[in-house]
């Protein structure tokens, strides 16, 4: 029987594994490296880094640095121990990012790739579902010929690919990685890695929105309520932690640890809303739902967590919002009413024409913005990975997404319990609706389907 990628607790049994780094034995409890109150902590800790980045970027660079160096030691001494501190990076990607950290815009992405195809060499075992995920990812490079074509050896063409690229290949890469090494590291502990630097941009946000000199609420995305930076992208990096959040206290068998998490979601979902960014809502509801309705046909224990989520979404809608919405003049659920999604239509409609002209190589990664048949839209870079796929890499692009998310998709069928199934759909949803609204312009989009991966091909049921 093959060892566990992730071992992953099924919260409605009266005894399952708890979190360790090496082994999954005895009643669930709190299951990180450390306490609630040094988890919260150390959540403060990134929000005072944040603060000092924003004042002092430079000093990201030592951070930045130690943190993928050290990741590449872990791959290279112990490679099936690197997905926290992958998780990590793909928490703390904006912290850098919004801070201006001067590192690579795609740091995040590259320190991520490293850090996996390090771990894959130093301790892969040959898969042939290790092989089918490198050559899903490796269709989308040849289109890398058609970019240089039209832009030729510049910058232009260097960061279209390392912008459109950098994200697949990462799921190829961590996909085909995790599918491979022997695994040992808890989902518990991965996803307290990734939230630990969510919540401290979450903290960071809401200081930047609390000192703002000055803030005009309209029915636009705002700048000033997402600490300066894209609104967009705030508003998913919050929602996805707010998304591991959840998992951690459906997960957690301590009744005030998972309050506790249930309250640290719901301020994070609240910072995403308030950011008028739609896009995060979006993805932290797919997620609840599918969660949701897996533990719905669960035992009495899981019932009795969908009241625990129910009431927190009470609590959002009753005191939360209204609240937000009165601080916005109104403007905020007006933001929420028009929920019109012609835009992302109207660019998905053009990537389409743009493939059915190329439909071999498609037109070079980046190039489809210069190919928009409507020219209100020329210019105007891709929301959703699917038609870019398409339109950017033709027919190679369609196979690569269908044995990527085929592959997933087949993970989750074959998961050998209703909880494991149930943490890869509310994984995978998250990052499916954030592909269609947003790309994947950040590192946790892949990592969140790497995960999916991981907890379904490599769970084993307690006892098994």
């Amino acid at each position: 029987m093959s060892t566990p990628a992730l071992a992953v607790s099924r919260p409605w049994d009266r005894a399952h594994p708890a979190a360790s780094l090496e082994q999954s034995t005895g009643p669930a409890r709190w299951s990180y490296a450390a306490s609630p109150g040094t988890f919260l902590l150390l959540a403060a800790l990134h929000a005072g880094l944040a603060i000092l980045f924003r004042a002092q970027p430079v000093l990201g660079v030592p951070h930045a640095l130690a943190t993928f160096g050290y990741g590449v030691l872990v791959a290279i001494r112990r490679p099936q121990a690197v997905l926290p501190v992958v998780a990590y990076l793909a928490g703390a990607e904006l912290l850098w990012r919004m801070n201006q950290v001067p590192v690579s815009y795609e740091s995040g992405k590259l320190f991520c790739i490293a850090i996996l195809a390090v771990a894959l060499v130093r301790g892969g075992r040959a898969r042939t579902q290790s092989a089918v995920l490198l050559f899903g990812g490796a269709l989308f490079l040849p289109a890398i010929t058609a970019t240089v074509a039209n832009f030729g050896w510049t910058e232009l063409a260097r960061s279209s690919v390392s912008f459109h690229l950098t994200g697949p290949v990462l799921l190829a890469v961590g996909a085909a990685a995790l599918a491979s090494l022997p695994p040992v590291v808890d989902l518990n502990r991965v996803l307290a890695a990734f939230s630990i630097p969510v919540l401290g941009l979450g903290a960071f946000v809401l200081y930047s929105t609390a000192t703002a000199t000055e803030i005009r609420y309209t029915t636009e995305s705002n700048f000033a309520t997402s600490g300066g930076f894209g609104p967009n992208q705030v508003s998913l990096t919050l929602a996805f932690g707010a998304v591991a959040l959840a998992i951690l206290a459906v997960a957690s068998a301590r009744q005030v640890v998972r309050w506790l998490l249930i309250l640290a979601a719901l301020f994070l979902l609240s910072l995403s809303v308030f950011t008028f960014s739609r896009t995060g809502l979006y993805c932290a509801v797919a997620g609840f739902v599918v969660l949701a309705l897996h533990l719905i046909v669960g035992r009495y224990r899981g019932l009795r967590l969908i009241g625990a989520r129910a009431l927190m979404t009470l609590l959002g809608t009753l005191l939360v919002f209204p609240q937000l919405d009165r601080t916005s003049g109104g403007n905020l659920s007006q933001r929420f009413a028009e929920a019109n999604p012609a835009s992302r239509i109207d660019l998905m409609r053009t990537d389409w024409h743009t493939f059915l002209a190329n439909p071999l190589l498609g037109v070079g990664v980046g190039v489809s913005p210069l190919h928009r048949d409507d020219p209100n839209l020329v210019g105007v870079t891709a929301h959703t990975e699917y038609s870019r796929a398409l339109a950017e890499h033709g027919l190679l692009g369609l196979l690569a997404m269908t044995l990527l998310f085929g592959s997933w998709v087949q993970r989750q069928l074959t998961a050998r319990s209703l909880w494991q199934r149930a943490v890869t759909g509310a994984l995978g949803g998250a990052a499916f609706v954030a592909l269609a609204a947003s790309a994947v312009r950040l590192a946790l989009i892949p990592f969140f389907l790497i995960l999916a991966f991981s907890t379904a091909s490599r769970t084993t049921e307690p006892g098994a």
